[in-house]
């Protein structure tokens, strides 16, 4: 099947899909002349990408629910498509898209905000625990060459093998206290995962160095030379915020409330709310968007792996 090159990428061919229900279903007239085009490139981009084992966001859900329920062939010509077929498309879509109760969003923002409040608890206890914590935040996507193949299962896979070796806690993540993920989706970046680090304060120092050890091992080691990262945690960057007062990474101190009030608000960027265009349209079966290192302050160790 020849598709058009982006069609290739899941990540960016399921978000053009997407945005392409959200088009039509809020649109009182569609120009068929567009629809019959936009039809040609989505619906074979969609059978190829298509796995029955995934979970498909409601959008995605409702453009495969009125296809089918069509009969739209996986590949025609665009003059097959009659203004009598696309006035009924664009009508089911909207059917499909609006008749049943899309709870998507809320239950995302409800999330969201559970996912908040439990990671807002375990940095206070963890921060009246300890003095001072070194805060380490990153930014691990893949490479445009990359993603151009990359699965949510594959991507799923070296969100694991990550995860095993921060509870193993050696090399880059020794002395490393406490983190907290989410694995996000965007239209740059494909799919990509927020890291927070907390590492002992009074082993580790240098957060920059750590950040960037962290990152050379996600390209380098966890993904072959496919992963690409970001880090705050540069000295020109946390200039910035400190000029702006907002300095929540690096060193914090637990006597300083600033820092610490800084930290937390620096932490709730893993679980905005209001990242609604960063969420998955594609997961595995019971997959998980978001985790944490459970907490027991009642150990002098500090963590249950």
């Amino acid at each position: 099947m020849i598709l058009q090159s982006h069609m290739y990428n899941e990540s960016a061919c399921m978000i053009q899909i997407e945005n392409f229900v959200l088009n039509v279903c809020h649109q009182e007239d569609v120009n068929f002349s567009w629809l019959r085009q936009q039809l040609s490139i989505f619906i074979p981009a969609f059978w190829f990408q298509h796995n029955p084992q995934y979970q498909y966001s409601h959008a995605i859900q409702a453009f495969a629910q009125t296809i089918q329920m069509l009969s739209l062939p996986k590949q025609f010509r665009q003059e097959e498509l009659t203004s009598h077929m696309l006035r009924t498309f664009s009508m089911q879509l909207r059917y499909n898209y609006f008749a049943p109760s899309n709870l998507e969003q809320q239950l995302h923002r409800s999330n969201e905000q559970h996912n908040c409040q439990s990671l807002e608890n375990s940095l206070n206890r963890l921060m009246e625990h300890y003095a001072k914590l070194l805060f380490v935040r990153m930014d691990l996507y893949f490479s445009a060459e990359a993603q151009v193949d990359l699965t949510i299962h594959r991507c799923h896979q070296y969100l694991q093998n990550l995860l095993n070796r921060l509870s193993n806690r050696d090399g880059c993540f020794q002395d490393l206290h406490w983190w907290a993920w989410a694995l996000e989706q965007g239209a740059q970046r494909g799919y990509h995962i927020h890291l927070l680090l907390v590492y002992d304060g009074n082993k580790h120092q240098n957060d920059e160095y750590l950040a960037l050890q962290v990152g050379l091992y996600w390209k380098e080691k966890l993904t072959a030379g496919e992963g690409e990262f970001y880090t705050a945690n540069q000295k020109h960057v946390k200039a910035h915020f400190r000029i702006m007062g907002s300095l929540g990474i690096g060193m914090i101190h637990r006597n300083c409330p600033t820092e610490v009030n800084n930290a937390l608000a620096a932490a709730r960027y893993l679980v905005s709310s209001e990242k609604n265009q960063q969420m998955l349209r594609v997961k595995l079966p019971n997959m998980r968007t978001f985790g944490t290192a459970q907490l027991d302050v009642n150990r002098r160790r500090g963590l249950k792996v």
